[in-house]
């Protein structure tokens, strides 16, 4: 069922805005976390921390937040090409080396901030269906 914002965007799609940006926050932390932790002399989070990855988060979020509104199939597809790294980091926590995350706590909490990258261009996707289905323009006005 449908349920248009007052601003016309579908439930699902700022569901989809709102994990984006939740995603873009945890993996902001998790990088400064992992980096703070390096610099006391302990494993980072997990098996990388990488200011320029936090950097990348900030301004990928950034964007995104820009083009849900402006153009929202710009938004499901840099959506989803940032949840390409998300899949991959997934898939690199069940098949790399356990020992790369200093507790089986930060590998699964690991899985689950990239679940959420996952999350977000799928809602994106299913949102921006409804949205071309309902008429919805880029500028919010109905066609």
């Amino acid at each position: 069922m449908r349920d248009p914002a007052p601003d016309g965007l579908p439930r699902v799609f700022r569901n989809a805005i709102r994990a984006q940006i939740t995603y873009g926050v945890l993996v902001t932390l998790w990088q400064l976390a992992g980096l703070a932790l390096i610099a006391r002399g302990h494993a980072p989070l997990g098996p990388t921390a990488s200011g320029s990855v936090a950097i990348f988060a900030v301004a990928s979020t950034t964007t995104l937040i820009a083009l849900a509104r402006w153009r929202p199939g710009l938004f499901v597809a840099a959506s989803s090409m940032i949840g390409l790294p998300a899949a991959l980091t997934i898939l690199n926590a069940f098949s790399a080396d356990p020992a790369s995350w200093p507790s089986p706590w930060t590998r699964w909490a690991g899985v689950a901030v990239n679940a959420i990258g996952i999350l977000a261009p799928l809602l994106a996707f299913f949102g921006w269906r409804q949205m071309r289905e309902s008429g919805f323009s880029a500028n919010g006005t109905v066609r």
